[in-house]
């Protein structure tokens, strides 16, 4: 008896929170008591002040007493990353509590909950995206993008998410069009100094290092001591490194040539333990090479 009193209780509650929604968003719709104009890039929408209090932190904060926003009946939203679209879902959400977010904008929805802190939201799109990063046929510009959309606002699960699933995939994303060009070095330098890095081998690893370096010469060789430091140089073959950083333009950047004289130094001592043998030769997690070994 008492859960079937507790059944039909839920069920009250669930019939009357959708009958609260749906009386809210007709008040909405016919205007009846909307007390604040909102324009978001050009775009007017009629809403209540106290609703949107209780659904937005955001929107709380700017209705309070003091702010110049509590007393004005129109209001214009002026958040970096929000679209008119993304607005209009959410605001649909509020009045309705349906949110009909798609890979397509998600993204979008997920900028827009979280500038405007309507928690629930970014919670529900995070666990979204989370579960697509898990499918192969998510590309490297929109594993990128993820990745830049949740360390820009600050999601620390769904940035780690994203930086593992590149991380995963580097092997094949390197090769994909648009590598060289939009992974930043600072994106490199993460992955780079990740252990689940999965990689065919360091030396495949090196050499890609190598050419993101040289796509952009210029503007990138200041940056390649940094980045190279993060290659388990101690696993590279020593033919490849001596032919690369033997390279005029390598030779200019003295870390660089240290870097080479330590690879060379470890080749023809590979038994010797030294600082450098350990950081620079222990395999990754997913790596098929043994780890160096000494007398």
């Amino acid at each position: 008896r008492l859960q079937a009193e507790m059944e039909l209780e839920k069920e009250f509650d669930i019939k009357y929170s959708r009958e609260m929604f749906q009386s809210l968003n007709k008040m909405r719709e016919s205007r009846s008591y909307t007390d604040v104009t909102l324009r978001v890039k050009g775009e007017v929408f009629h809403a209540h002040r106290i609703i949107l209090a209780a659904s937005s932190r955001y929107f709380d904060a700017m209705f309070s007493a003091g702010m110049k926003e509590s007393s004005q009946t129109e209001v214009e939203v002026k958040a970096d990353d929000l679209t008119v679209e993304a607005f209009r879902l959410l605001l649909d959400f509020i009045y309705t509590s349906a949110l009909p977010v798609t890979e397509a904008n998600v993204l979008d929805v997920l900028e827009a909950a979280d500038q405007l802190e309507i928690l629930s939201v970014v919670e529900k799109c995070s666990l979204l995206i989370m579960h697509n990063l898990t499918r192969d046929k998510l590309n490297l510009e929109t594993r990128l993008k993820i990745y830049r959309v949740a360390d820009r606002h600050n999601l620390t699960e769904l940035r780690e998410q994203s930086l593992r699933s590149l991380a995963l995939r580097f092997g094949v994303i390197c090769d994909e069009e648009g590598f060289m060009e939009n992974i930043t070095a600072d994106e490199l330098l993460l992955l780079l100094s990740r252990n689940d890095l999965s990689v065919p081998s360091e030396t495949f690893l090196f050499t890609t290092v190598i050419a993101w370096i040289k796509y952009n010469q210029e503007e990138r060789l200041p940056q390649a001591p940094r980045i190279l430091d993060k290659v388990r140089l101690a696993l590279v073959d020593i033919m490849v490194v001596l032919e690369e950083l033997e390279c005029e333009e390598f030779q200019e950047v003295p870390e660089c040539f240290s870097l080479m004289y330590k690879c060379l130094l470890q080749h023809v001592r590979p038994f010797l333990f030294s600082a450098f043998a350990e950081e620079k030769g222990l395999p990754r997690v997913d790596s098929k090479v043994s780890p160096l070994s000494y007398m």
